[in-house]
Parts: structure tokens; sequence; C-alpha cells
């Protein structure tokens, strides 16, 4: 299986996974959605989430998104080439937002109910 840079109308770079025939591909589970985008030829993708029945097949131009925590085997027929792209992951709050949230929490804890100012005019 040989890897290539595949740019598209966006001017985009994203890497392609090219399958020859007869190759396999297992795409491993990730902790976030997996897109994957089909560039050229037929993909049969086995999917294995929960609940999932049967194979799938898709053409260029398609996309299918695995769950977080899915994994799936894929095999070019007779070739292809896709694309894989992970959703980012939730990024934690800054240190500061989080202290101000707890300090805010402490505050309507230890005074009366009404107290504090609720920004509306």
């Amino acid at each position: 299986m040989a890897r290539r840079l595949m740019t598209d109308a966006q001017g985009s770079t994203a890497p392609a996974w090219v399958l020859a025939a007869g190759r396999a591909r297992r795409i491993p589970a990730q902790r976030q959605p997996t897109c994957l985008r089909v560039v050229s030829g037929r993909l049969w993708l086995t999917a294995d989430p929960p609940g999932a029945v049967g194979d799938h097949w898709l053409a260029a131009g398609e996309r299918w998104t695995l769950p977080a925590g899915a994994s799936a085997v894929v095999e070019g027929w007779p070739e292809a080439a896709f694309e894989l792209l992970l959703a980012p992951l939730p990024q934690p709050a800054p240190g500061w937002f989080r202290i101000a949230c707890r300090v805010r929490a402490w505050w309507r804890r230890r005074l009366p109910r009404g107290a504090l100012p609720t920004g509306a005019a």
C-alpha cells in the first residue's frame, strides 16, 4: 500500500491511502469520530461499531463516518484511494476560566439567593 498526497479544489493537502487490488487495511479505533472519504475507485468497508450490521460499498466522492471507538476494515474493489479525517478532540477550558468558575460557584454557595447580579438589565 502506498501513501501519497492528494490536493483538492480547496487547495488542502490530505494524505490519501492507496489500496491495490486484493489488499485490505484495518482502520483502528480512535478517541474521536473518523471520516473516511473515497478519493478514487470503490471501497468495501466493514465497520465494527456496536450495533453495526453488514458491509458498505463506497464510490469515489462518498464519505463514511466512524463513531468514536469504532474500527473498520477497508478493501479496494478492485483498487481505491481514500483519506481519513479526524474530528478535533474537545479542548479543556483554559486554567483561568476553570478557576473563575470555581470562585463563582464558591460565592454562589455563600451569598444569599439573588445577591449576585445576573447580568440582565
